[in-house]
């Protein structure tokens, strides 16, 4: 049996891992968040920032006197965990090549995986009562928006606050995401505003923000009770990875030797190590009070 666990070919593993992080990169919020890649596999990994002091010094003439820019140098400690999925493949499975590996039941559950992936980056790696890791929206700042928000002046004033909150030494320097449920999103691309009857909130919004990236998505920023008709709920930041990142300390891959089964399978155990980090909170935005239309 033993003899058929080294047959597995090295690119079968390949066309399933790449599947994944396509998948996860393209089709998920997630995949904005700046990455930062680890070498090794630590249990934590230490983050070095600075704080935003002055890191040199104004002089007349050079001399010895100078100022140490270490003397400010700060440390994030940011605990490493992650999500694991068995995946089974049959004999058939392991002579196809490419995606054709890939069935609806093994393709149904990398989705639901992925799922979980993601649901871990914005809410918190949680097993049973136990949370393994914090999300990056319970780490960023709340911003008090308006509510009920029952006009299009409120709501444009709303998406602004969520974009001018944001230091603008960041936003001029870096693409700015601006996250928002459906039903938000919606609200936003109908309700009409000034005295143009054709002219929308989104597109007033647009014109003066141009360069801000809009994600459209339930599940990442609504909370557990939020009903998505009525409630609203945004999260921005910039893509800047010294003001929030994904430490990743595994992509998504093979985790120990593959098991065959008494039916000829083999059963694998994928997984992936990472960590959600908000480092300058003053610069990531959530409304922790839910917003209401009306």
């Amino acid at each position: 049996m033993a003899t058929n666990v080294l047959s597995i070919p090295e690119d079968f593993y390949i066309s399933v891992q790449d599947y994944i992080i396509n998948e996860f990169r393209e089709n998920y919020p997630a995949g904005l968040i700046p990455v930062e890649n680890l070498d090794a596999n630590p249990y934590i990994h230490r983050i070095p920032y600075f704080d935003d002091l002055d890191v040199s010094k104004g002089v007349l003439d050079w001399t010895s006197e100078q100022k140490r820019a270490d003397n400010i140098l700060s440390y994030l400690d940011v605990p490493i965990f992650g999500r694991q999925m068995k995946l089974a493949f049959t004999n058939r499975d392991l002579r196809r090549t490419g995606l054709d590996i890939i069935d609806a039941k093994m393709q149904a559950i990398i989705e639901k995986f992925l799922d979980e992936v993601d649901e871990c980056l914005w809410h918190g790696n949680i097993e049973g009562k136990v949370t393994l890791n914090t999300g990056l929206l319970t780490q960023a700042t709340n911003v008090a928006l308006t509510t009920p928000a029952d006009t299009s002046a409120k709501l444009l004033a709303n998406l602004q606050l969520m974009i001018t909150s944001i230091p603008v030494k960041y936003r001029s320097k870096n693409v700015i995401v601006l996250m928002m449920n459906w039903s938000m999103y919606d609200k936003i691309s109908t309700a009409l505003i000034g005295t143009d009857t054709a002219t929308t909130v989104l597109q007033v919004f647009k014109a003066a923000y141009p360069d801000v990236v809009i994600v459209k998505n339930s599940s990442a920023v609504l909370a557990a009770a939020d009903v998505e008709a009525t409630h609203a709920r945004m999260f921005s930041f910039p893509q800047n990875i010294n003001v929030i990142r994904n430490v990743k300390a595994k992509e998504v891959s093979p985790i120990g030797p593959a098991i065959v089964t008494l039916t000829g399978a083999v059963e694998q155990l994928w997984g992936t190590l990472f960590a959600p980090k908000v480092i300058k909170a003053d610069a990531v935005y959530y409304n922790d009070t839910v917003m209401t239309y009306a």
